[in-house]
């Protein structure tokens, strides 16, 4: 079961950089009140 979890948490870790980068480049994006 750990050997599953450990696996499942290295394939998900790109996805999850991935929608990081996407959710910080949409912030500097957007237009925020100063």
């Amino acid at each position: 079961a750990d050997g599953v979890a450990v696996i499942s948490a290295v394939m998900a870790a790109p996805d999850v950089a991935a929608a990081t980068r996407a959710l910080l480049a949409a912030v500097r994006r957007a237009p925020r009140p100063a």
